[in-house]
């Protein structure tokens, strides 16, 4: 999904693996939310670990 008005439009992407739903993520463009929900995807599967960065922690 989008939310927000044309000139600074916020994107919603959710990774869906068979019956399987992933946490969705938002960006400031369409590329950076797929990224951001394939990260989750990842991370839920197991394939990827998070690390924190100062920018979680604000």
């Amino acid at each position: 999904g989008e939310k927000g008005p044309d000139h600074d439009k916020c994107f919603e992407l959710e990774v869906i693996l068979g019956e399987r739903h992933f946490p969705s993520a938002w960006g400031s463009n369409k590329k950076e939310a797929e990224q951001k929900a394939a990260f989750n995807a990842l991370v839920e599967l197991g394939l990827l670990t998070k690390i924190s960065s100062p920018e979680d922690e604000g």
